[in-house]
């Protein structure tokens, strides 16, 4: 999962999420909350470390044995309970891109 243009196998409701990430067309751009983008990463089979405390940080880790550098995004306070904006989710999808080579075609329902 960590090389680029590799596949990744999810659920029926994270392909939903990152489909939201990377649509296939305008039509397709949804919106979503950051506690969905949290799930859908750990059925991705990422770890999530919150740091200490209740703090904004997120890093999400890949399992050792397939390797890749951790991504760092930022939950402002209260996002869990509303859709991220356009600037955030382009930036997730700019880091995702960048770090792991994702798009719309890199993910499949199990």
């Amino acid at each position: 999962m960590a090389e680029q243009g590799s596949t990744v196998i999810v659920n029926a409701d994270d392909y939903e999420v990152f489909m939201a990430i990377f649509p296939q067309g305008i039509q397709d751009r949804r919106s979503f909350r950051f506690k969905h983008f949290e799930k859908a990463m750990v059925g991705a089979r990422f770890s999530i470390d919150r740091g200490t405390g209740n703090g904004p940080v997120r890093k999400f880790y890949l399992p050792n044995t397939i390797g890749g550098a951790p991504v760092n995004f930022h939950a402002n306070h209260g996002q869990h309970a509303r859709d991220l904006d356009r600037h955030q989710v382009q930036f997730i999808v700019k880091v995702l891109r960048k770090v792991y080579g994702w798009n719309s075609e890199t993910f499949i329902v199990a």
